[in-house]
């Protein structure tokens, strides 16, 4: 140590121990025995000494997110776990904010916050927390959700928790894929095909485990997920055995190849299985023309022979096929970003998802509709998208169809006047015509009357308003 060097003492013994804590809350966001476990060690380092802010706001939105998650026995009410995420999201907000004003004269809190990269609703939220009546459930969760997110973003990262993916490593697992590649290349065609698919399940285990004990679990999503999806692995470096359009399907050579290291990757990693859907849905939501133009994912056949694999992690509704789905996800969410991000590939997607599923089809069958009307199609032989067709503009058809219900509107209540007005006709022709009352006649004595002012009789007198006496004590 350096003579002069400022000393930290911090409540975690080694950084390593840090790095745990990190891993327990952000690894596997649906692991909650992990998340309880990094409350457990957060709480057992306030008793050493006093913690950063961001460290116990980390702590009680996690909290505030464990007490919800408990399902149906849970102890405590839709209005509790309200109060709970209003409370851990306004201690957050409030200590990240109050700290930057360092000035003489006080700052906006959305100018702060902005200033920080937080969402602009962030401050909405709190002032409706603070102010008016508390959100409602869905939009604290999703609040929750961002603000742990933001935690991880700007102070857990920065401080050292994340091993950098080195060169190293990732020169390493591209090697070892190439050999496994090789290996399953070079087994004998004389060999049954059962006896082939053993050994590329042995293989592809084999090769798991490698990659578990070099990786661990920090490195899934940020490294072996994006290198398996590189050009040349799960995506094969030739045009004629990608997917094509409209069929989107895999090869059956490289199905056989690849899927039981996907399988078995599925049965390391919980999240891998969730994790490469995601890559996947956003490498395919991409603006081909944000990309550089040697970039693989800017071209047609990369992106559809991903959207072919992602079938095989997320299945339409009904049996799975078995030994052959890697995954059973949840539909919903696929199709929800899909309708979010309209291309080609996302417009392909819906299609399959929704053909045999009828609710679905009515749900998603507009968007579809729209998509297929607005996104291009590939060019045979081409492996790229022509130009976007011109956006149908929706707001003027909405105008358009506005006008003709008002006119339509308009003739329905003409007619209904000209009906009624015909009615009340006939009805008076039918019936016998009747003497209508003169009005108002003033009485005969009008002669005899007397000016008076107001309030007195007419020889103006008083009126005598009392009530009886006797009247007080009659019985009721």
């Amino acid at each position: 140590m350096a003579i002069g060097a400022e000393v930290w003492a911090t409540p975690w013994s080694t950084m390593q121990e840090l790095r745990q804590v990190y891993h327990w809350i952000y690894d596997d966001p649906l692991n909650s025995d992990h998340q309880r476990q990094a409350v457990k060690r957060i709480k057992a380092w306030s008793v050493r000494s006093k913690l950063p802010h961001s460290i116990n706001a980390t702590m009680g939105l996690l909290e505030a997110k464990l007490r919800d998650q408990q399902g149906p026995t849970r102890h405590i009410s839709l209005h509790e776990a309200r109060q709970l995420y209003a409370i851990s999201f306004t201690q957050f907000f409030s200590g990240i904010v109050d700290a930057e004003q360092t000035g003489v004269y006080a700052q906006a809190a959305g100018g702060i916050g902005a200033r920080l990269g937080m969402p602009p609703y962030f401050v909405t939220v709190r002032n409706a927390i603070a102010h008016e009546e508390l959100p409602a459930l869905p939009l604290l969760r999703k609040v929750t959700t961002e603000a742990l997110g933001w935690l991880q973003t700007h102070f857990w990262q920065p401080q050292g928790v994340v091993e950098t993916a080195t060169t190293d490593n990732l020169h390493w697992l591209r090697s070892r894929l190439a050999v496994y590649d090789r290996d399953v290349s070079a087994l004998s065609t004389k060999r049954s095909r059962q006896d082939r698919k053993l050994d590329r399940a042995a293989f592809a285990e084999v090769l798991v485990e490698e990659l578990y004990e070099r990786l661990g679990s920090g490195h899934v999503h940020r490294l072996l997920i994006p290198v398996l999806c590189e050009e040349g692995i799960i995506v094969p470096p030739g045009k004629k055995t990608r997917s094509t359009y409209p069929a989107v399907g895999l090869d059956p050579a490289l199905y056989s190849r690849w899927s039981p290291v996907l399988q078995a990757c599925v049965a390391r990693w919980p999240l891998f299985a969730s994790g490469i859907v995601e890559h996947i849905i956003r490498t395919v939501s991409q603006d081909p023309s944000s990309l550089p133009p040697d970039d693989p994912a800017a071209r047609t056949s990369y992106r559809l022979t991903l959207c072919a694999w992602l079938k095989w992690f997320v299945k339409p509704t009904g049996p799975q096929l078995p030994g052959r789905a890697l995954a059973s996800l949840p539909v919903d969410p696929v199709l929800d970003r899909c309708a979010r991000h309209p291309n080609l590939y996302t417009w392909a997607l819906l299609q399959h998802y929704t053909g045999s599923d009828p609710k679905r089809e009515a749900i998603y069958g507009p968007t579809i509709e729209l998509m297929s009307r607005t996104v291009s199609k590939p060019i045979e032989g081409v492996d790229e998208i022509p130009a976007p067709k011109e956006q149908v503009d929706i707001e003027d058809d909405v105008a358009a169809m506005e006008a003709r219900m008002a006119a339509l509107k308009a003739r329905l209540l003409a007619k209904q006047k000209a009906k009624v007005a015909a009615e009340r006709a006939a009805k008076a022709l039918a019936s016998p015509p009747v003497v209508l009352n003169q009005g108002w006649q003033a009485p005969l004595h009008t002669v005899e009357w007397t000016e008076s002012p107001i309030g007195t009789l007419a020889d103006g007198s008083l009126p005598n308003l009392d009530l009886p006496l006797d009247w007080d004590t009659c019985d009721v």
